[in-house]
């Protein structure tokens, strides 16, 4: 049974016609059993998130833990943040001032050392992308999971372009 923790929505059963997209990102995280990081991308409302979350609901049984982190406008470091504090962990120094993201995010992927987890950053942005590899657990048994509309990534990211519905599957939707 898997913990999903951080995100509110619940996720619903709709139709959803990207299986082939789904099957090929499951695929990727099984081919590499450590230390896996994929991004999913493309332009605004082309469905990454629904996506992610789709594959949140499909995976429920490979993953001990699901954690979801929102990126959207700057929201990353309040998000890991928020996160170490659902987890009980301290995010204050003695002097009450927070602590270096770097060590909230340790803090937190510590927490989930033992366990099978998968961590989606949610609407990463292009400020976020300049230093986001701190973000991304290095643990084992570790999986993330972005979305995001930045295309331009480093060479050796792993991408995977989702693209706009196309007509048969817009009409199946309405």
């Amino acid at each position: 049974m898997y913990q999903q923790v951080g995100h509110e929505d619940s996720i619903t059963e709709n139709l959803f016609s990207r299986k082939k997209l789904l099957r090929e990102i499951q695929d990727y995280f099984l081919q590499d059993a450590n230390n896996s990081s994929l991004v999913l991308y493309g332009m605004s409302g082309v469905g990454k998130t629904h996506i992610a979350r789709k594959f949140c609901e499909q995976s429920n049984n490979f993953y001990k833990n699901i954690v979801w982190i929102d990126a959207a406008f700057g929201m990353l470091q309040t998000s890991m943040r928020n996160q170490c504090q659902i987890l009980g962990l301290e995010v204050h120094d003695l002097k009450g001032d927070y602590l270096n993201i770097k060590v909230i995010v340790e803090k937190v992927h510590n927490y989930y050392k033992n366990e099978k987890t998968l961590f989606i950053f949610d609407n990463v942005d292009d400020e976020s992308v300049k230093n986001f590899s701190i973000y991304i657990s290095r643990k084992t048994n570790s999986f993330t999971l972005i979305t995001s509309q930045w295309k331009t990534w480093s060479n050796n990211v792993n991408k995977m372009l989702v693209d706009v519905f196309s007509s048969k599957e817009t009409y199946l939707l309405m």
